[in-house]
């Protein structure tokens, strides 16, 4: 269905607020897309935004800092979501979307998951075609950036 990307990442942003108010999170909101609406699979398209925001509480040192940015490009919405948390090395990085793969934690937290998660939000963003990167640093944090095309009416 067609929805202002806004309003789903607010969805999605008030979908964690009181796992990240639990920790003493604080997370900025930077929507500079335009009020860009996309066809998207509603349910699928939060699943994936909550998923990676559910991981960048989890895997936060201390109170999580979480930003989430959109951009727009000529061809592309860019929704980028950034923590501060665990970051990952560059191998982790190049498994870190193949299903059943999880980051070591180390001793540091006792983090639930399967190693589904980012499995599942490559095929929805690749559904709607669109790829998904992940920048990471050890110890420094993490920055996925999601391209999703934008509608032909929608291309300035």
């Amino acid at each position: 269905e067609e929805a202002k990307v806004d309003a789903l990442l607010d969805e999605c942003v008030d979908h964690i607020q009181l796992q990240l108010e639990s920790k003493n999170g604080t997370l900025q909101k930077h929507y500079r897309d335009g009020g860009v609406k996309l066809m998207v699979d509603r349910n699928h398209f939060l699943n994936t935004v909550i998923n990676i925001l559910d991981n960048a509480i989890k895997y936060s040192i201390g109170a999580p800092e979480i930003k989430v940015v959109t951009e727009r490009t000529r061809e592309h919405l860019i929704l980028i979501i950034s923590d501060k948390g665990l970051g990952m090395s560059k191998e982790e990085q190049k498994h870190i979307f193949d299903r059943f793969f999880r980051v070591s934690s180390g001793n540091i937290h006792n983090i639930k998951g399967h190693g589904l998660g980012l499995s599942y939000a490559r095929g929805i963003v690749e559904a709607h075609g669109g790829r998904i990167q992940v920048e990471s640093e050890k110890n420094k944090g993490s920055k996925f950036y999601i391209y999703i095309p934008l509608p032909h009416e929608n291309k300035s």
